[in-house]
């Protein structure tokens, strides 16, 4: 049997969604304990997975553009490795 880590995090929600969650994750997961703690791991683990993509996507797009680094102009190569 798996055992899962589990933290607490204090947040502050409008009545209504907090309302909203724990009719929803009572429907879904039973009434018993815990059921709103596992709605809410799943709600943050899609928002993690969905951002992320979009953290990525941004972050090849910065690397497709480039960067300047400087100015330096090109040199033949064998000025760079003088001795």
């Amino acid at each position: 049997m798996y055992i899962m880590s589990t933290t607490t995090i204090t947040i502050n929600v409008d009545e209504k969604v907090a309302s909203g969650l724990r009719k929803r994750a009572a429907m879904i997961y039973g009434k018993k304990k815990g059921s709103i703690g596992k709605a809410v791991t799943i709600a943050v683990q899609k928002w993690l997975e969905r951002t992320e993509k979009d953290v990525n996507v941004e972050a090849i797009s910065l690397l497709e553009k480039g960067f300047k680094l400087g100015g330096i102009k090109d040199k033949e190569r064998d000025a760079w490795h003088e001795r």
